[in-house]
């Protein structure tokens, strides 16, 4: 079964600086080939989050 992502605060704020960066350097096909990555990243780690291994600082967060 499937499990919801969390992202830390620190991580959404990381992840919207990068897309805004990039919108303005690179071009709308390679931002949404980008997140298009980054969406199927989180939906592997969904589908098998111990293939990653844990933070040690944060308990039920996983490094990829």
């Amino acid at each position: 079964m499937p499990r919801k992502e969390r992202w830390s605060a620190r991580a959404q704020t990381d992840y919207l600086q990068i897309i805004g960066y990039l919108l303005e350097h690179w071009s709308k096909k390679e931002v949404d080939a980008f997140i298009g990555q980054v969406e199927k990243r989180i939906a592997r780690i969904k589908q098998q989050p111990y293939m990653y291994r844990q933070t040690r600082r944060r308990k039920g967060f996983i490094k990829s």
